[in-house]
């Protein structure tokens, strides 16, 4: 299915709409996480059962088919198709627009309050405790420009390429994410460079020698030195921002693993290629969490629907105000949907992906799978309407909706959370925008105003 929808998106000169980009990311990565494992554990697969094995991945199946059912009622109900990702990575951009300036200094000061006043910086190094001293406000601020940033770098990547890589503001906010997307963790450093492959075949329509060579060095640097130098950091030194400060530490703790970790000498660094392998053993079986859970429901209930309905009300608990609905009251300390999981089916709680099959899978078995994949392609909908609204009135508002949605689900391994967090950032922007007067502002921006003339397909 994954390789078919490849095929698609590539016969049609690299449009793709959030639909198919789903379908990849699912069966790639649910695919491909395979055979990483078998080649890092010494040409051999975990021992599973293979009744629950065959299960989870019908379900994985059967999630996706309920995504395309919505995806065909959507083109038909709707005349949008892929071309709107063309449209809006091809907005003529004259000079770097209000909008985004704002986006990202906001999500500068928003990232800096919480590393100086909670030490909350890198990735892996914080713990509850110190997340729950955060203020309810400060919390859903980074929550939503969590989601935001990876349009922000869509559209920096498009600006970058109608000025031929020549502009240097951009370059320094791109630099100041990439940094970002790094200290962040292995998921976002992945989801950093599929962005600017993505980016360029988009923008570029065609495939040459170049983008396989550019690609290349991309995907390279970010497999083999990005993600081992972000373990070596975090594990050795990130865990000092527990007592300092979380900005200097992190520098220093960088600046460090660049020195040691690819010297033989240095043991610490031979001891973290060594993790890290040792995690790649694993952590690539994206969809290993759903075959427990399918040989645990030999024996036992399915949860019908309350780990669903944990995470809608998790995603809604900071825009409804108190007095109307007071969650932690109503509810207490709910811990996430994988936890919830565990305790239904008796197992000590781990930290584990709480991934969309999964969740379907523990609600209401297969069934769920097709119920819930079509609840997942409804969000999607949702997404593509707010993007045909804003695309010609504000292109660059369209590349920021776009962008929340495809890092929401650019791995596989993410829950419903997750997804309806980025929901909750596209609503919240979008309606920024009608206050603000957006609809006027643009109502002058007709598709010859806006984009370049010839350049559609």
């Amino acid at each position: 299915m994954g390789v078919l929808t490849l095929r698609q998106v590539i016969r049609n000169g690299y449009s793709f709409d959030l639909f198919q980009w789903a379908v990849m990311v699912f069966c790639f990565y649910g695919g491909l996480g395979v055979w990483v494992v078998f080649a890092y554990d010494s040409f051999q697969l975990p021992e599973v059962p293979e009744q629950p094995l065959l299960v989870a991945y019908f379900g994985v199946c059967l999630f996706l088919i309920g995504i395309l059912a919505i995806r065909r009622l959507a083109r038909h109900r709707q005349n949008l198709d892929g071309n709107y990702v063309k449209l809006i990575m091809r907005f003529a951009k004259p000079n770097i627009p209000i909008m985004i300036w704002a986006i990202f200094i906001v999500t500068w000061l928003v990232r800096l309050k919480m590393a100086v006043d909670y030490n909350l910086f890198f990735s892996g190094t914080w713990s509850a405790e110190r997340v729950l001293l955060m203020p309810s406000w400060l919390r859903t601020a980074d929550a939503l420009v969590n989601s935001l940033n990876a349009g922000l770098l869509f559209w920096l990547c498009s600006y970058q390429m109608h000025k031929k890589w020549r502009s240097f503001p951009a370059w320094g906010m791109l630099l100041m994410e990439m940094l970002w997307f790094f200290i962040r963790g292995r998921r976002w450093i992945m989801t950093f460079g599929l962005i600017v492959i993505l980016a360029i075949c988009v923008y570029k329509d065609r495939i040459n020698f170049k983008s396989i060579g550019v690609a290349t060095v991309i995907l390279a640097s970010v497999l083999f030195v990005l993600m081992p130098l972000f373990q070596a950091t975090r594990l050795t030194f990130g865990e000092k921002s527990l007592n300092t400060g979380a900005i200097e530490t992190t520098v220093t703790a960088i600046g460090k693993a660049c020195e040691g970790m690819w010297e033989d000498q240095y043991e610490e660094g031979r001891r973290l290629r060594d993790l890290h392998r040792e995690e790649l053993k694993y952590r690539p079986l994206v969809f290993h969490y759903s075959w427990e859970i399918a040989e645990a429901l030999e024996s036992s209930d399915p949860m019908f629907g309350w780990a669903l309905v944990r995470d809608v009300l998790h995603a809604c608990r900071f825009v409804i105000p108190t007095p109307v609905f007071d969650y932690k009251k109503e509810l207490g300390d709910l811990p996430g949907s994988e936890q919830l999981i565990q305790r239904h089916f008796g197992w000590a709680e781990f930290d584990t992906e709480g991934t969309w099959p999964a969740v379907a899978l523990a609600d209401f078995g297969l069934l769920g799978c097709f119920l819930y994949g079509m609840i997942f392609g409804l969000i999607l909908w949702v997404f593509e309407l707010f993007i045909s609204y804003s695309m010609l009135r504000a292109p660059h508002l369209a590349t920021i909706v776009f962008g929340t949605a495809f890092y929401s689900f650019a791995f596989p391994d993410v829950g419903p959370e997750t997804v309806l967090n980025a929901l909750r950032a596209a609503v919240v922007v979008m309606l920024a925008f009608w206050a603000l007067g957006g609809p006027k502002a643009f109502r002058k921006s007709t598709a010859a105003e806006c984009f370049v003339p010839g350049r559609m397909s």
